[in-house]
């Protein structure tokens, strides 16, 4: 037998045991002798390392064992007493760490742990659910348990969790069940989402909840609205077919048509409009479908939504911008030819804050081929803000876009007009040293 020593000076006071578990993780192998052997020789069976991780929350890892080396392993630990509910610094215990391990359903380890968990103590009193102070609540177990085997689409140990909790509140675990939709959703985990709606009677898939396990701008809505933004086709049928309700408002979209429109799933968006979606429902802030998709250049999804009957081509949000101004403002310039040749567009609207127009909006931005899209579709060329008095060319101008003041010099702009205090674009421009463009100007004396 090799000689060891049990503590390494050098690592961060990380047991040796502890590495050479994990160098054995490398290769897929596991020195179940060796580990007897340490134990069997005075090795801290619950001994962590910096971050609290003991022996038994090595054995409850994901995806890392075999079968065999993975009941082994557990076998050596528990016939030496090593705890499973030890907390690490997060307050994970290794039951934690096992159920929440895509793996485990396979080989039965968390049945195996549970069962060992029951004859030492009560498992919902003194077990994994209480060993942390900051793990004692409902919204605690939300927060890891049940939501981490909802992300992993792991069925089996959602029940075993349900099998587990029930007992002791089955209150607590219908609300969390309810509460595990949405992430369901985000994750397209559609067996989870049966299970979960088949356990709640289709009670709760119209709320709204937090996402978990992301960052993302989406973090919350109801699951249709969550799998509407995700592009998630198979979940978004499942929810209709069993009574999700496609205006229901929810999340920061509002509705699942106009998450899908944001994100530019047209297949999605065909499929709420024919399921009866509001195609004029405004969010908070007062923007459609339309606005969105228009806005973030989903070209597909304008063509869409311009096709159906009763769609307001010029609905305005509570600044007053619209579907071509919002184009026109981010340069999508096949968008806002789509939207300038419609009925009832008007290429001249104010906005309600600055009221400004498309075309001073793209003319400041620098948005050339914008700018004559507008012109060509009836913008006029001179028309300027009511707040500042700038025109589309003072804009230009002060920006120092050169084709497109000399495109709005071509189409009859006047650099000598004053604004409200009575700069002209040619002193604008001059002030900010763009010299080509005065030059341009001055070849066009007053009027």
């Amino acid at each position: 037998m090799e000689s060891f020593h049990i503590m390494d000076p050098d690592a961060d006071s990380v047991l040796f045991l502890h590495d050479r578990i994990l160098k054995d993780l490398g290769c897929r192998t596991l020195s179940l002798r060796v580990i007897k052997h340490l134990l069997e020789n005075g090795a801290d069976r619950n001994a962590a390392d910096v971050h609290g991780i003991t022996l038994m929350h090595l054995a409850a890892l994901p995806g890392i064992w075999s079968d065999s080396h993975l009941k082994q392993l557990t076998d050596i630990l528990l016939e030496n007493k090593t705890s499973l509910t030890v907390p690490d610094k997060y307050g994970w215990t290794p039951l934690h760490w096992a159920r929440a391990s895509d793996c485990i359903d396979k080989t039965g380890h968390v049945a195996r742990l549970i069962q060992m968990a029951e004859h030492s103590s009560n498992l919902i009193t003194n077990g994994p659910f209480k060993v942390h102070p900051d793990m004692n609540t409902p919204e605690d177990m939300k927060s890891h348990l049940f939501p981490k085997a909802a992300q992993m689409g792991n069925v089996g140990i959602l029940q075993k969790l349900v099998d587990v909790v029930e007992i002791a509140d089955p209150a607590m675990v219908f609300k969390m069940l309810a509460m595990l939709h949405v992430t369901a959703a985000y994750y397209e985990q559609n067996d989870v989402l049966s299970f979960l709606i088949a356990k709640t009677n289709r009670a709760h898939v119209n709320e709204s909840e937090h996402v978990y396990g992301t960052n993302l701008s989406i973090q919350s809505g109801n699951p249709l609205h969550i799998a509407s933004y995700c592009g998630h086709e198979r979940v978004i049928r499942q929810l209709l077919d069993v009574g999700a309700e496609v205006n229901a408002r929810s999340g920061q979209y509002q509705y699942a048509l106009i998450a899908a429109s944001a994100a530019g799933h047209r297949p999605i968006v065909q499929m709420l409009l024919d399921e009866g979606a509001n195609i004029n429902a405004k969010n908070k802030e007062n923007w459609t479908a339309l606005m969105f998709a228009a806005a973030k250049g989903h070209k597909p999804v304008v063509e869409l939504l311009l096709g159906q009957n009763g769609i307001r081509v010029d609905s305005r949000d509570i600044t007053g911008n619209t579907p071509l101004s919002l184009a026109a403002s981010n340069g999508h310039e096949e968008i806002v030819e789509l939207l300038a040749q419609q009925k009832g567009i008007n290429a001249n609207q104010l906005d309600s804050v600055w009221r400004r127009t498309p075309l001073s909006i793209a003319a400041e931005m620098g948005h050339y081929k914008v700018v004559k899209i507008l012109l060509d579709n009836g913008a006029q060329v001179d028309l300027a803000d009511n707040v500042t008095k700038d025109t589309p060319l003072a804009w230009a101008a002060e920006e120092g876009h050169e084709r497109v003041a000399l495109l709005l010099l071509v189409r009859g702009a006047n650099p000598h007009r004053q604004n409200s205090i009575r700069k002209t674009p040619m002193a604008m421009a001059g002030q900010k040293g763009h010299d080509k463009i005065v030059r341009m100007m001055s070849r066009k004396g007053p009027d």
